[in-house]
């Protein structure tokens, strides 16, 4: 079973369980809506309330999700399902295999709560076997590295863009640095250890780039080079082994770099998602 995932605000917003003996999953979402209450969703299960699902294995399966036992026109699949058109995803090895304990997936379709309808192009999700509390640190600097997957609003156009995540933790300064590179562009991050869970800010790119291999070393960032996003991530847990990965999400608005030149208003490019890595 997949375990809660992450977002800017819950650490308990998304859960899965699979049922080997029916071959179905079921579980719970929170979907967050700017400007109105959050949505609760029932997902999958054996169908009997209307809700259908089928679980193949942990690394590929689907199920339908409603408001109660209102079935609508989302559906929750796992990332291998798509991983042959989202290339970059294979930069992790499948999930639900190696590593088990973390896992991604997508969330897309329709849901009616009363009057409205909430459409959801291609969400993607991120579950993990979160740490609930702080181990034994790794010695010295630690690569961190996996993908990223979220949905980029660009000169009026909203599309999903993935990437690479990519983090050099420096675990006697509690302190990373890496980039993200995603939708053209290698943004450069800092983080900061707290505990189990970490913040991070993300700096405005300094040249787009074509390229989707992860760095060997920890970037330098400028002085003065501005700010255009931020991240908030937990490290996972694999079994025994504390701190094998992590996962979280995060947000970009970047008005300011000429990599992501808007020409249709004034709304600048936005992209906002989710991120899951391995230790290496």
């Amino acid at each position: 079973s997949s375990n809660p995932g992450t977002d800017s605000n819950s650490s308990s917003n998304f859960s899965l369980s699979p049922n080997t003996s029916t071959a179905t999953i079921s579980g719970t979402a929170t979907l967050q809506i700017a400007g109105s209450s959050n949505i609760d969703l029932t997902i999958g299960g054996t169908g009997t309330s209307g809700l259908s699902s089928a679980y193949l294995n942990s690394s590929q399966f689907g199920a339908f999700a409603g408001t109660g036992t209102t079935p609508t026109a989302a559906l929750v699949s796992s990332g291998q399902l798509n991983a042959n058109t989202l290339s970059t995803y294979n930069q992790l090895p499948e999930p639900g295999g190696s590593p088990s304990y973390l896992q991604w997936g997508f969330f897309f379709g329709e849901v009616n709560v009363g009057s409205t309808t909430w459409n959801a192009a291609l969400i993607p999700w991120v579950a993990g076997n979160v740490m609930t509390t702080a181990a034994t640190l790794p010695q010295g600097t630690v690569k961190y590295s996996g993908i990223v997957a979220g949905d980029a609003l660009s000169n009026g156009n909203l599309y999903a863009a993935t990437g690479t995540y990519t983090n050099f933790w420096n675990f006697s300064t509690s302190s990373g640095a890496g980039d993200i590179i995603v939708d053209s562009a290698e943004y450069p991050i800092k983080t900061s250890l707290n505990g189990v869970t970490f913040t991070g800010q993300i700096y405005e790119p300094s040249a787009a780039s074509s390229s989707t291999s992860a760095p060997t070393e920890a970037p330098t960032i400028a002085q003065n080079t501005p700010e255009v996003g931020t991240l908030n991530g937990a490290f996972l847990q694999n079994g025994s082994t504390a701190y094998a990965g992590t996962m979280g999400s995060l947000e970009i608005v970047d008005n300011a770099s000429s990599v992501h030149t808007q020409t249709i208003g004034n709304t600048p490019y936005t992209f906002v998602g989710v991120f899951g890595t391995v230790k290496n």
